[in-house]
């Protein structure tokens, strides 16, 4: 077991882009060296980064799919002020392909109910919403997920690590982890993305941490 005084896992920091799959992997020198990460190790680390993000804008759902690179829908309103996102989109080619052999519909990624179970980390497993099947809402996460991964890595360090500190958390004391302990942890958030800072992640560690 790991040191409860060492930092967490940073998965997304051994991660890259292979432009041959299009899709990003961890490298293969940072896993030698952090045993047991894999790919959904960083994916889930950036979809915390991804709803750090979201808390830190103030975005509602539809705002923050508008976000994601890979949505095909309405852009974002002309007084947003974020100006980083939506990034490029990396996955076009894709999708053109899993729309011309309808594995995808040229609507799936346009519409903000297709991502219901998107920000709830697959909440509700089963069927069409789980993270994984035979339906078209399967592509869509598979693309969601790589687009987070996107926003992670151009975002600064600090959201990466401040979810890595989340994620051991939870895991680390996942049987005493409940209800109470989400909500504290989400009014802490909200407070520290009500004082406007420069840096949310470092403010929000340090009221988790130190306040």
């Amino acid at each position: 077991m790991d040191d409860e005084d060492s930092p967490p896992p940073n998965p997304l920091a051994g991660v890259v882009f292979d432009p041959d799959t299009s899709r990003y992997v961890t490298t293969d020198t940072y896993a030698e060296t952090h045993t047991g990460t894999k790919d959904d190790d960083a994916i889930a680390q950036a979809m915390v980064v991804y709803l750090l993000y979201r808390v830190e804008k103030g975005w509602g759902n539809l705002r923050s799919f508008q976000a994601l690179s890979v949505w095909m829908g309405k852009e974002p309103k002309d007084n947003d002020d974020d100006d980083d996102f939506p990034l490029e989109n990396l996955w076009k080619q894709d999708m053109e392909s899993w729309i011309t052999t309808k594995q995808l519909g040229k609507t799936t990624m346009a519409h903000p109910d297709n991502w219901d179970q998107f920000p709830r980390f697959y909440y509700e497993w089963g069927g069409i919403w789980a993270r994984r099947s035979n339906s078209m809402r399967s592509k869509l996460h598979e693309l969601s997920e790589q687009a987070c991964i996107q926003m992670a890595k151009h975002l600064s360090d600090d959201y990466s690590i401040l979810a890595a500190q989340f994620l051991d958390y939870a895991l680390r004391d996942k049987e005493d982890f409940g209800n109470d302990d989400m909500k504290g942890l989400a009014d802490s958030l909200y407070q520290s993305a009500l004082k406007e800072v420069d840096n949310f992640p470092k403010t929000a560690f340090d009221d988790l941490f130190n306040g």
